[in-house]
């Protein structure tokens, strides 16, 4: 069961050609979905400038071979990222490294019926320190040269994309209410003083009419909102339901069933 509260993406750039997609790439099954996943998102108009990292942290050293490797995994995938490599890492060197990323994907573990980081460390520490942290964990083989709109793997993209609208739709609905909300209080304020200073009572009326206005607006806005809101739990629910968990501003963390931590290695096997 999980609980959450879906807030507005906080990106890092508003040109959308300087966004950065990282992926913290394990070798296994999680990692390739999340490459699935990055993919999808530059198929949105919002995100087809952005540039997709892959950053992998199941190698030793770095070296000219490995980065080959990752190099032709994703010429196998027909998908257009960067590769790179870093040894020793944790969740300090992931904070640090994708600070700047507009989006974080990253694999969780579960460990005694509570999910973890992707270190095995508690998730709240990871959480504290990113944002946009998209959590995911596959329940079975991924293929990448499979077309990425069918099947299972096109419905977890599509339930992606659907929070994504969501969550932006959301945040905008809620900046519109509170900006209506600031108005008609504004407003009142407004027809208070020049009721204080006894105005005339034309000047009254049209100020009485502006407070009726701008209230009737900061309503309707604050049920758009509401609405919006609700529709961003909806698919939050849905994307969880494909095995999706994702960090906003103020999310909270789920408790799930055991499983194994993600295999690392190149093919499953550190190097």
């Amino acid at each position: 069961m999980a609980t959450r509260h879906v807030d507005r993406i906080l990106l890092k750039h508003d040109d959308p050609t300087e966004r950065r997609i990282d992926i913290w790439w394990w070798g296994d099954n999680t990692s390739r979905l999340m490459l699935l996943f990055a993919y999808l998102m530059t198929r949105h108009e919002d995100w087809k400038d952005a540039r997709i990292q892959l950053v992998a942290v199941n190698y030793q050293e770095k070296t000219d071979e490995n980065l080959k490797e990752l190099a032709g995994i994703l010429d196998e995938a027909r998908i257009e990222a960067v590769p790179a490599i870093i040894t020793g890492a944790d969740v300090d060197v992931l904070a640090g490294f994708s600070k700047d990323a507009d989006m974080i994907f990253a694999p969780f573990q579960f460990r005694q019926q509570q999910i973890c980081d992707p270190f095995g460390g508690e998730l709240q520490d990871l959480m504290a320190r990113t944002d946009n942290v998209v959590l995911v964990k596959a329940a079975e083989d991924v293929q990448l040269d499979a077309e990425p709109e069918e099947g299972e793997a096109g419905e977890k993209a599509a339930a992606l994309d659907a929070l994504h609208d969501a969550i932006k739709k959301a945040g905008a609905a809620e900046k519109e209410a509170a900006e209506a909300t600031a108005a008609a209080a504004e407003a009142r304020k407004k027809l208070e003083k020049m009721q204080q200073q006894s105005a005339d009572g034309a000047l009254i009326e049209k100020l009485e009419k502006d407070v009726r206005e701008t209230e009737s607006i900061a309503d309707k806005t604050a049920r758009k909102a509401a609405k919006a809101q609700a529709k961003a739990e909806i698919a939050a629910k849905e994307a969880e339901a494909h095995g999706i968990l994702v960090q906003g501003e103020n999310d909270e963390t789920t408790e799930e069933k055991n499983n194994k931590p993600p295999v690392k290695g190149g093919s499953n096997e550190a190097r």
